[in-house]
Parts: structure tokens; C-alpha cells; sequence
């Protein structure tokens, strides 16, 4: 079955609100379908047959349709919300969760600590102007030597028992979504505020030069963070 995602806001992210009871398996996948072409992209959310499920996914403006299928012999009942991304919760000093999420953050650069237990957990961060990292030409944040952790970039995965410290650059968007290999899970957030000087946020054209430092500047965080 596929299903059109009605969005609140036109051509905006929005949140899939997903409530699923009963026996089968059920897989919801995103789908872009347009005049030339209908794409399928990586699954977004899947249930397993021996519990129910509750999770917020965030779904990007480019996606047109959810396509949902159940296997198994038995029955489940499902039923998909979307909400408008402002619905997202906000992003406390501490926070708890067993269930994907959709969190906003509204502050400037600071110490984001993950612990998960029970499965493994993916985080995503999308900037305040709801770009991924490599489309964002926010301003780039010089974190001093001696601040800990790495920096909060795309997606990060947190394994069963880990902890992991982040720094989060600026306001945005955070989600997170459990393994579907392990039947539960659960994940707590701390936020602390970075003394760290937050840079102009005046938006820059494509081709600036500010763009162009920030990628390059990222692209050697991340070379060196893989190079260790």
C-alpha cells in the first residue's frame, strides 16, 4: 500500500506520528514519485511481529509518498499521523526516550552526550535552516583545542552501552531511530552550552568563500576523526 504524505506545511519537513499494534511485521518505506521517475529509499521505520510500536521519524521535503507493507499470518492495525515539524519536542537539558524521536533544538553550540542501552541507535542532526551538513553554508563554528567530543555530523551511531559526547553546533533538528534487529531499547541526552562564540548567522550565496571554508573545514574534521 502506498500512501500520500499530506503535508501541514507544503514543500516543508514534517513528522511521521507512527502507531502500530498486533502480530505482523510492517515495514513503512519513503518513496519519491514524480512525472519521470518513482525512487524507493532506505526503510524508515520497521516493526518486528512480537511487539507493538509508537515512533516520530522526521520526513524531508523531497518525499513524496510512504509505502507500508505487513508480512507474517497474523493482524496488525497501523495508523500514520503527520505532524508539522514544529510539533517536535524541544530538546531539554536532559532527556529520555525508548521510541524513534524528533527532537528541536533552539540553542547555540553545545556538549551533547548520547547513551543508549539495549540496541544500537542512530542520531541525525540537521541545521536550524534544515540542511544537511553538506548543503549547510551556516557559518563554521572554530571550536577551541581541549573542548571534547566530535562534531554532530549527518549521522552518528551510538552501539548498545555506548556513550558518546558531541558538539552540536547551532540550533536544528535531531533525531533518533533504534535498530530494528533488537525487540527494545532505550536512549538518554544531556545538553550542555559550549563557551563558545557562535559566528554570525547571515545566510551565504552558494558560491561564497564562507561556504567553501565551512565544507573544506568539516571535510578535515572528518578526515582526521577517520584517519585516528
Amino acid at each position: 500500500m502506498e500512501v500520500l504524505i499530506d503535508r501541514p506545511e507544503p514543500a516543508q519537513p514534517a513528522i511521521l506520528e507512527l502507531d502500530v499494534v498486533g502480530y505482523e511485521n510492517l515495514h513503512v518505506e519513503p518513496v519519491v514519485r514524480t512525472e519521470q521517475e518513482t525512487t524507493i529509499r532506505f526503510g524508515l521505520a520497521e516493526t518486528s511481529f512480537h511487539r507493538n510500536y509508537y515512533g516520530r521519524h522526521y520526513l524531508p521535503p523531497r518525499l513524496t509518498h510512504l509505502r507500508v507493507t505487513a508480512q507474517g499470518v497474523g493482524r496488525r492495525h497501523w495508523i500514520a499521523r503527520i505532524r508539522p515539524l514544529s510539533d517536535a519536542a524541544p530538546l531539554a537539558a536532559e532527556h529520555q526516550g525508548q521510541n524513534a524521536e524528533v527532537l528541536r533544538y533552539d540553542g547555540g553550540p553545545a556538549l551533547f552526550t548520547v547513551q543508549t542501552r539495549g540496541a544500537a541507535w542512530t542520531v541525525d542532526y540537521t541545521c536550524g535552516r534544515l540542511r544537511r551538513w553538506i548543503d549547510c553554508d551556516c557559518p563554521y563554528i572554530d571550536w577551541p583545542d581541549g573542548i571534547p567530543g566530535r562534531e554532530l555530523i549527518g549521522e552518528t551511531s551510538c552501539r548498545d552501552g555506548e556513550f558518546i559526547t558531541l558538539r552540536l553546533p547551532r540550533a536544528g533538528c535531531i533525531t533518533l531511530t533504534g535498530s530494528y534487529s533488537f525487540p527494545a531499547g532505550s536512549w538518554y541526552l544531556t545538553t550542555k552550552p559550549a563557551d563558545v562564540p557562535e559566528p554570525p548567522s547571515a545566510p551565504h550565496g552558494e558560491d561564497s568563500p564562507q561556504k567553501d571554508l565551512g565544507v573544506a573545514q568539516w571535510m578535515g574534521k572528518v578526515i582526521s576523526f577517520l584517519g585516528r
